[in-house]
């Protein structure tokens, strides 16, 4: 299963961008290289410029980001906040196999074109 967003709201930019605003649901095995997600119906000039989504319900502590790809072919990315205690990274992407489930509704902002 891939990643599921969910429009709340878009608006056009400057330049021809466009934003667009909704809630992501994970799923129960999350792959080490990213879920699938095809953002291509949102930005048909095929190029998401930046993202950014956090956790802050029950299952809070991950962050999310697109990663670059194009809007058709491109996969979100989990990472884990660890926070920078004792010489760890304070950002690691979820292991393979990850469940994820319980993020249902982590709020996105997607900036393309």
């Amino acid at each position: 299963m891939a990643a599921v967003f969910t429009v709340k709201a878009q608006m056009s930019l400057l330049g021809g961008a466009k934003m667009v605003v909704g809630t992501l649901a994970m799923d129960s095995s999350y792959p080490s290289d990213g879920e699938a997600l095809d953002l291509s119906s949102y930005f048909p000039g095929g190029s998401v410029l930046f993202s950014y989504g956090f956790n802050p319900g029950a299952a809070a502590g991950y962050t999310f980001v697109h990663n670059g790809g194009t809007a058709a072919a491109g996969k979100i990315l989990a990472f884990e906040i660890n926070g920078a205690a004792a010489g760890r990274d304070p950002l690691l992407e979820c292991s393979n196999t990850r469940d994820l489930s319980g993020v249902t509704a982590a709020p996105m902002i997607f900036i393309g074109n």
